[in-house]
């Protein structure tokens, strides 16, 4: 875990959010980060995500007083530190905002066992996983999460029928700040992604 709790306002409702991974260039942390950098002035924000890395991103939220958990993608493991987290954490949160649709289960448990009310999963595609073993895996943890949760969001109307049936959902596109792909950051997700300067 790292962040710095002394720049925290006790004033500020505090959001857990659920990534898998804080790497520049991913989908779904563009995404996150794109509506971070607007709202982390009228929240306390704090991460969890399953990918150790030092970047721009990682950076800017320790920068504003977050926090980042890292934890195990090893499902058995996942399980256990997110039992301990939730009944150590889980009272200084309002709400966790998942991004997680299978790994993300075992927060989305402890995070209702140990009462944080409001609990949103987002779901950016219609697909959970690649491979027919882990994409059966990964549907069953999915129909767990959505059992769990309370709130429901979907990057479109078409995946929201789809993944959430006959709940009612609400639809935020999976929007991007292309600021981050350009100047100085440019380097950067080249760096992460493996893309030397000879190419393109």
């Amino acid at each position: 875990m790292k962040g710095n709790n002394a720049m925290k306002s006790k004033l500020k409702p505090k959001i857990l959010v659920v990534v898998p991974t804080l790497r520049v260039g991913a989908g779904v942390a563009s995404h996150v980060m794109s509506y971070y950098k607007k709202i982390h002035d009228k929240f306390d924000i704090d991460f969890i995500t399953y990918t150790r890395i030092e970047n721009e991103y990682t950076k800017e939220i320790l920068k504003n007083g977050g926090r980042i958990f890292y934890f195990e993608k090893n499902m058995l493991k996942n399980y256990k530190q997110a039992k301990s987290f939730f009944s150590k954490h889980a009272i200084e949160y309002g709400i966790i905002h998942c991004h997680v649709v299978n790994r993300g289960a075992p927060c989305l448990f402890f995070a209702k066992k140990y009462g944080i009310r409001e609990r949103i999963i987002h779901v950016h595609s219609p697909k959970y996983s690649n491979g027919l073993l882990k994409s059966v895996v990964a549907s069953m943890t999915a129909r767990v999460c959505l059992l769990l949760a309370n709130r429901y969001i979907a990057c479109s109307e078409q995946t929201g029928k789809k993944v959430f049936r006959d709940k009612p959902f609400k639809v935020i596109n999976n929007a991007i700040d292309v600021s981050w792909y350009l100047g100085g950051n440019r380097k950067t997700v080249r760096s992460e992604l493996g893309i030397d300067d000879t190419t393109l």
